[in-house]
């Protein structure tokens, strides 16, 4: 629980003064060793107030195991949107990338 809040902070705080700022850098893809088990099914319910985004439910990967974080409502960053977790292979494995706030 302790790392969802902590990951929950840290989406929060994302939203910056400048366009440039709130739409730069993804997070890195990061080598794993598997791919993430398969998502857990979840309810979405209606939002909590105008102007919120769904955020799914997605696997992060902490550098040792697999964390489920549950999907949750919040509300973007003006000009942004959430791109969700991305898992993928390359010629040396599985592949990750956090979620993110973004323009793209």
């Amino acid at each position: 629980m302790r790392l969802v809040a902590l990951l929950l902070g840290a989406l929060i705080t994302t939203g910056c003064s400048t366009a440039s700022d709130r739409c730069g850098a993804r997070p890195p893809v990061l080598g794993v060793p598997t791919p993430p088990p398969a998502p857990h099914e979840e309810i979405v319910t209606a939002a909590p107030a105008e102007g919120m985004s769904w955020v799914g439910g997605e696997w992060h990967w902490d550098g040792v195991r697999w964390v489920w974080v549950p999907g949750h409502w919040i509300t973007p960053p003006s000009g942004t949107r959430w791109i969700p977790a991305s898992y993928g292979r390359d010629g040396g494995g599985p592949t990750f990338r956090a979620g993110s706030f973004g323009c793209e």
